[in-house]
């Protein structure tokens, strides 16, 4: 009897030992490439409405952001293709500083204020140009929506808002946020 038991657990130890010791899925390599195109899968559209708040983060406390508000830069003129590719030339054959202070130069800002409360859980993203953001200057990267956590955003931070719905007079809640420029 006593060498039925012990071969048993002998043999219980040795499948346990066998079952734990082969490759995991992280050392494959499979999980993280999946995981991460579950994770861009997942992130959540703009929504289908415009932002109701575009502007400069000037103070940030915990998650309660004040933005300096500024007038949303609108294509009036319609290029053809050949303007298209002459400006996107002009503007890389500037430096970095020289073509951060054009874009700057070319927000409106209104003077108001606005605070907006960012509930923890509100989906904050960055990236995806296909969604309304400047194309001009971007990495193949920074064209895949991407997404940002609200301890990213500094003073200085440019911002696309919308608010959630009922949202209106003194409290402004967001409902989603679109990050448009990093301070640098």
């Amino acid at each position: 009897m006593k060498r039925i038991i012990m071969t048993v657990m002998v043999l219980s130890v040795a499948l346990v030992m066998g079952a734990c010791s082969g490759p995991s899925a992280e050392s494959t390599g499979e999980s993280s490439t999946a995981g991460q195109e579950t994770a861009a899968a997942t992130l959540p559209a703009s929504p289908e409405r415009t932002a109701e708040i575009y502007g400069k983060v000037t103070k940030i406390i915990g998650n309660e952001v004040t933005l300096s508000v500024a007038v949303a830069q609108v294509a009036t003129e319609e290029l053809t293709e050949e303007e298209k590719a002459e400006k996107q030339a002009a503007m890389q054959s500037l430096s970095v500083e020289e073509r951060q202070k054009l874009k700057d130069e070319q927000i409106q800002f209104t003077g108001e204020k606005k605070t907006v409360i960012i509930p923890v859980g509100t989906p904050i993203t960055a990236g995806g140009s296909g969604t309304g953001t400047s194309s001009e200057g971007l990495t193949p990267e920074a064209s895949v929506l991407t997404e940002v956590a609200l301890a990213e955003i500094v003073e200085g931070t440019m911002l696309k808002i919308w608010l959630a719905e009922g949202s209106e007079g003194t409290e402004l809640i967001a409902e989603y946020t679109r990050v448009l420029q990093f301070l640098q």
